[in-house]
């Protein structure tokens, strides 16, 4: 979770100077298989991908190139394991609060919308996040004052695999004119690709 600013923003970097070195989906109907969920890639074509696990924590990257260099669009996975229990749901609610105030920094952040609560599409244990910020100090805005940045977040403690915590984001950075006018559905299509598993 403290590092998901930073997986964002390597990411980013990555798919516009790199995107050689990701590997392009062919056939998106494919989805990647955990053992605790299986994960269709986001809507549309042109997607590519990288996966491995970094400081613990296994992620699956989804990304596209643009034309333009101030235009991002990417979709993470986190599973993170060994995760602390909580004895509520509101408890689990006010750990992602603290984490994502750790991680906003209001220098290049100025929030335009935040959403945050909690929401039972992947068990009891699962928080909502939505947030529209000016992003100040991007890699490359152009000639631009700020770029919006549309965040839409997943975090949730597996309802039926102990100690495993998955977060599913779908983010897109760019002037007002390169963001997605329906960019929340397209989101929430993206979403509804991830299907939870038993333990085994």
């Amino acid at each position: 979770m403290k590092s998901r600013v930073f997986i964002y923003l390597a990411l980013s970097v990555l798919i516009l100077g790199c995107a050689s070195q990701l590997k392009q989906i062919k056939n998106p109907n494919t989805p990647f298989e955990r053992p605790g969920f299986s994960i269709l890639p986001p809507p549309g074509d042109h997607w590519f991908y990288a996966d491995g696990e970094q400081a613990g924590v296994y992620n699956i990257y989804f990304g596209k190139k643009f034309d333009s260099k101030t235009h991002t669009l990417v979709a993470l996975v986190s599973e993170n394991h060994g995760l602390t229990k909580f004895n509520s749901p509101e408890e689990f609610l006010n750990f992602v609060k603290k984490t994502m105030d750790l991680q906003t920094d209001p220098r290049r952040f100025k929030v335009q919308k935040d959403e945050l609560d909690l929401d039972n599409k992947f068990g009891p244990y699962c928080v909502r996040y939505y947030t529209i910020t000016e992003d100040h100090n991007p890699v490359y805005k152009g000639n631009a004052e700020y770029l919006n940045l549309e965040n839409y977040e997943y975090i949730f403690v597996h309802p039926n695999i102990e100690n495993v915590m998955i977060s599913v984001l779908y983010s897109e950075r760019g002037n007002p004119d390169e963001i997605d006018p329906n960019f929340d559905k397209t989101a929430e299509r993206f979403f509804d690709g991830l299907k939870l598993k038993q333990a085994d």
